[in-house]
């Protein structure tokens, strides 16, 4: 009798632990909250108003400044689009690169962190010897930014 009495008791403890556990789990809790998101301030200049290309090993200078007055670590590339054909441009002191239905994107053209200084950046035009005349064509210039982790 003694042996079923503890066994009951053990089964009855069990079930109750069991039974604690299991709600336990099944708590939930709500409330409120705010988070503030980072402000995002990004720019970029270029001191050139025309860049005039003369076909052969002439070469014209743009100079590209990128900016980060955001809250957050940034990388970018940067997109020149509507060029002539036949256009090289290099960014930096990198090689040239011939442009592709008239597009050319330097892919991972670099970051800049929160609170860094603006980053500048050269791009070099240049046009092969027997390029074709093109004289009054605006082309763009475009900087497109993603935000970092690091």
């Amino acid at each position: 009798m003694q042996k079923k009495l503890i066994i009951i008791a053990i089964l009855f403890l069990s079930a109750f632990s069991i039974s604690l556990t299991y709600s336990a789990l099944k708590n939930t809790s709500t409330g409120t909250g705010t988070i503030n998101g980072a402000s995002w301030s990004v720019s970029m200049v270029g001191n050139n108003d025309d860049i005039e290309l003369t076909s052969g090993n002439t070469e014209q200078a743009y100079l590209l400044t990128v900016n980060n007055n955001s809250e957050v670590n940034v990388s970018y590339s940067i997109k020149l689009t509507n060029l002539p054909d036949d256009v090289r441009v290099k960014l930096d002191s990198n090689s040239y690169v011939s442009e592709t239905n008239n597009e050319i994107t330097f892919e991972n053209a670099g970051s800049i962190l929160y609170g860094a200084n603006p980053v500048n950046h050269t791009l070099t035009f240049t046009a092969p010897l027997d390029a074709p005349e093109i004289t009054n064509q605006n082309f763009n210039i475009s900087v497109e930014f993603k935000q970092t982790l690091n």
